[in-house]
């Protein structure tokens, strides 16, 4: 499957890269891989509950230092609607994150709709990481300060 094929892909990379590592997991699991530079994922959510239980796990890895930032590519616009893209981008700024546009097309409101495929940095809201905050209690704080 698509996991065999990204280690695949991994260990033929010429020159090898000794450092990188791939791990499968589910949700509950990925607390208990340890630490990572990078965080990269593709088309894993597919309902409101999935942007949100994504938006959990990447929140919880990126505050408490375990991972620098996520990488993340997303089909936009699936079944001819937006699908769960606001969801999944609200889920991730409710989490303190900020997702920024690495690669895609921006598009505006009056595009025809169409699948896009894009790839998000996500990294975690300055501030927050450190005081393991949210990106309320972060911005609260900031605001205060």
């Amino acid at each position: 499957g698509a996991f065999e094929a990204l280690c695949r892909s991994v260990r033929e990379f010429k020159p090898p890269p000794a450092a990188v590592r791939c791990a499968e997991c589910t949700w509950p699991d990925v607390g208990t891989l340890g630490d990572f530079d990078l965080i990269v994922g593709s088309d894993l959510v597919y309902s409101a509950a999935g942007a949100r239980a994504f938006a959990s796990i990447v929140g919880k890895l990126l505050r408490a230092g375990k991972a620098a930032e996520c990488l993340y590519a997303h089909t936009a616009e699936r079944w001819g609607s937006s699908g769960f893209d606001t969801d999944l981008l609200e889920s991730l700024r409710g989490e303190g994150l900020v997702p920024s546009l690495a690669r895609g097309v921006e598009v505006g409101d009056d595009a025809p709709v169409a699948q896009r495929s894009f790839v998000f940095r996500v990294r975690a809201c300055p501030g927050a990481v450190a005081a393991g905050m949210s990106h309320g209690e972060a911005a609260a704080a900031e605001a205060a300060a």
